[in-house]
């Protein structure tokens, strides 16, 4: 990820800030779907399977209900 420039903050990811790792995760999701898998390595997994990015037909959820 080191070449490509995102909104994604690791230190987010690890804060234990809802908010901030809200935000972590919806910046994995969009460049993992907007480079169609191949920015990062970032895996996602429904039911214990792998699925790709054409696979999924919405994004994180946010916010609680």
């Amino acid at each position: 990820m080191r070449s490509v420039i995102t909104e994604y903050e690791p230190l987010d990811l690890y804060s234990g800030d809802e908010k901030r790792m809200e935000t972590a995760m919806q910046a994995l999701w969009n460049l993992w779907s907007t480079s169609e898998g191949q920015s990062n390595s970032w895996r996602v997994f429904v039911n214990g399977q792998a699925v790709e990015v054409g696979e999924v037909s919405t994004g994180p959820p946010s916010g609680r209900t």
